[in-house]
């Protein structure tokens, strides 16, 4: 009972459409306004680039244009919506040493001077892009959490102004898979806890329950919870009424995409069929401290992109 429960409140969640290759978020409401540092917020990107959309010969052969616009080529229109995000802070899921140098390629050193990779195998890699320095980055080792995958990436950045030091826990939390890629009646369940044991420890890293071992490079210096503003964002791999997000927002942590996208707004679609399986996995949860003006789902990146949809969010110090 307790799987099939779970099972049907995770379809509940899931909006199927028939058709080819849909361009667009079938007209539901958005809201495209995106403000930066320089008028007093704090905007952030979250995008989860599918790391099997760049490779050797890609990026080695491809010429990127100047201008890169909307095109044919996923890996390019990937990397427009980066570039298009104008972000203050950059957190990307599944990269590795290709996505990192075609990113560098197009993103301006001067504008973001501070980027950490991590490029694990598969899907498991990630990266920070920033405009502020970085203090301190630590990849959290999960291996206490049967089934967990992937590291989480913890940045350590100074922001400055009001928002001060703000820790980024950027985030591939286990899909909802077996270990063998394949799925039965109790994948949800199983990975259910998955998920939430991650975000349990997680919190409990970033919370008065233990200090944060972020180092300033050129101090060396221990910064605790205290001093930081945490910030989870990427690819969690759940909608938000599933465990994990709700333990978050247990904790009094909001979530963004909740609170400002359209429920018929998807971060996710997957083709099974002749139809297209569309879901809201990738989220932005912030601290009461915080509040945020707005948030939405870049459009124009449902189809020809990666399987995951840019989220991008501002905010302010209350």
């Amino acid at each position: 009972r307790k799987w099939l429960g779970s099972l049907q409140h995770f379809v509940s969640t899931l909006h199927f459409t028939e058709g080819a290759t849909p361009s667009e978020n079938e007209g539901a409401p958005s809201n495209h306004d995106v403000y930066h540092f320089s008028d007093g917020f704090l905007t952030v990107l979250s995008y989860n680039v599918n790391f099997g959309l760049a490779d050797s010969s890609f990026a080695r052969y491809v010429q990127i244009p100047e201008h890169i616009g909307i095109s044919e080529n996923n890996t390019l229109n990937v990397l427009n919506a980066i570039k298009e995000s104008h972000a203050d802070i950059i957190c990307l899921q599944e990269t590795n040493n290709y996505w990192e140098h075609l990113i560098r390629t197009i993103l301006d050193d001067n504008t973001y001077p501070y980027q950490h990779w991590l490029h694990d195998d598969m899907a498991g890699g990630s990266g920070i892009i920033s405009k502020f320095p970085i203090l301190g980055v630590e990849y959290m080792d999960m291996n206490h959490i049967d089934g967990s995958w992937f590291r989480p990436q913890l940045a350590t950045v100074d922001v400055g102004g009001q928002f001060g030091i703000v820790q980024f826990v950027n985030v591939h939390l286990r899909p909802p898979v077996n270990d063998d890629g394949s799925a039965d009646l109790g994948t949800l369940p199983r990975t259910n806890e998955i998920r939430l044991q991650e975000l349990t420890a997680l919190y409990q890293r970033v919370t008065n329950q233990e200090i944060i071992p972020m180092f300033n490079y050129t101090q060396h210096r221990v910064f605790t919870n205290q001093e930081t503003t945490p910030i989870f964002l990427g690819d969690f791999n759940e909608p938000e009424n599933m465990p994990g997000i709700c333990y978050l927002k247990d904790q009094g942590l909001v979530d963004a995409l909740e609170l400002h996208v359209h429920p018929s707004i998807e971060t996710h679609r997957w083709p099974l069929g002749k139809l297209w399986m569309k879901n809201r996995l990738d989220h932005i949860l912030y601290p009461p401290q915080l509040e945020c003006i707005v948030c939405n789902v870049i459009p124009g990146y449902e189809s020809l992109a990666s399987d995951h949809q840019p989220l991008l969010a501002s905010f302010i110090v209350l």
